[in-house]
């Protein structure tokens, strides 16, 4: 994740999948916001709510799952 956000120059979108968020505040890439967009997904709105506490305001966040993105229809887009 690191290298791909130097690589692209603040133009990574970061995908993070049930709960893989909670060590975020240890990424260097998180801490100095290069990235473009960093993104959550998961199906516990108590996991979305922890992580909201503990890194801000710095990411979006989905309710749902992985499975659920495989179902939905390609045009439609998560609420935030």
């Amino acid at each position: 994740m690191e290298a791909v956000a130097a690589e692209r120059e603040r133009a990574a979108e970061i995908l993070t999948v049930s709960g893989h968020l909670l060590e975020v505040t240890l990424s260097s890439t998180f801490q100095a916001s290069l990235f473009n967009r960093w993104m959550e997904l998961d199906q516990d709105p108590v996991s979305i709510a922890g992580t909201a506490a503990e890194t801000g305001t710095a990411r979006e966040t989905f309710e749902g799952s992985v499975a659920g993105i495989h179902k939905a229809p390609t045009s439609a887009a998560p609420s935030t």
